[in-house]
């Protein structure tokens, strides 16, 4: 694989180091599913929920699943924040954090930091499982779902399976406003939905290596699942629209109804109802194991956190 996320000759460079890294994840055994999940330095309790849920690998003991968080680095002005970051990844060894400041329109940067992990840590994988850390995932149907792919002998390579949007208009006003000069069409190229997506790892390392041929687009589902297999001209787009729950108010509703098998992505409307819904889910999939999440962050840990959350508190405070 050519070296060129640090060479400023091309024309997106990645040159962003790691302050937290954890290679080791995927050394010396096969992995079928590499999930990573954009997260945010402060989001403790969202992390927490992952790990002792749908992302937790004692639910799958016969799928090698592996899981990591991508975030950037935190605001200079509160070291708490990433002192606590520091201790959470030595509790877990499932951070990866990169040099870059971690902001809304850096998005695209947490994008191709995961997929330049992924090309180097965990390019044997067969698939991968990006997310959001406030998405829900009903695991068991996604893993049936991929593994049937190959006991129907469907090609699992240049899948990008995802809620497509085609024809999207690009949005002049409000928060997500796009300027002429940013992007002169009216409409979008075919992209997905960025809350949630999977694609073989074929497409993972190919989208790491065209992005640095591609300029900087600051709207990172677009830029990633978009502009990049534009580039390409290889990856396949495939709807998943009916697999996803867009109104986070229906999550407990649909994953715990009698077709919770037909759903497996879901916006979280509230935190405190997942182990609820996960509980009734697991029983569904299989009547086994009951998770108990633990919302209280471990000693040092909370200690970190809440020191954190204050000085973050009181830095709005200041600004307003």
């Amino acid at each position: 694989m050519e070296r060129s996320w640090d060479d400023p000759k091309v024309p997106n460079p990645h040159p962003f180091k790691y302050l937290i890294n954890a290679p080791k994840i995927c050394a010396n055994q096969p992995v079928f599913l590499m999930i990573y999940v954009h997260t945010a330095t402060g989001n403790y309790k969202r992390r927490m929920v992952i790990r002792q849920t749908w992302a937790n690998p004692r639910y799958f003991p016969d799928t090698n699943i592996r899981l990591v968080f991508v975030c950037g680095r935190t605001d200079d002005k509160n070291p708490s924040a990433q002192a606590a970051l520091a201790f959470e990844a030595e509790q877990y060894g499932d951070i990866v954090q990169e040099d870059f400041h971690d902001s809304y329109k850096n998005l695209t940067y947490k994008g191709v930091a995961a997929l330049k992990w992924i090309s180097l840590h965990c390019r044997h994988a067969r698939f991968i499982l990006k997310s959001d850390d406030d998405i829900f995932v009903n695991m068991f149907t996604l893993l049936r779902h991929l593994k049937s792919l190959d006991q129907h002998g469907i090609e699992n390579r240049g899948l990008l399976m995802c809620l497509v949007w085609t024809h999207m208009k690009v949005m002049r006003e409000g928060k997500w406003a796009i300027s002429k000069a940013e992007w002169p069409e009216d409409h979008y190229p075919t992209y997905c939905s960025g809350s949630a997506f999977t694609m073989s790892t074929d497409v993972a390392i190919a989208l790491h290596n065209v992005s640095y041929q591609v300029p900087f687009f600051w709207v990172d589902d677009f830029y990633i699942t978009g502009l990049l297999p534009l580039k390409l001209g290889t990856v396949k787009h495939k709807q998943f629209m009916s697999t996803y729950v867009l109104n986070g108010k229906q999550l407990e509703e649909k994953f715990t109804g009698p077709q919770w098998y037909t759903y497996i992505f879901s916006h979280v409307h509230n935190l405190n109802s997942i182990q609820s819904v996960w509980n009734k889910l697991v029983k569904l999939a299989n009547g086994e194991i009951r998770a108990e999440i633990k919302y209280a962050l471990p000693g040092e840990l909370a200690a970190l956190a809440a020191e954190a959350d204050r000085k973050e508190a009181e830095s709005k405070k200041k600004k307003a």
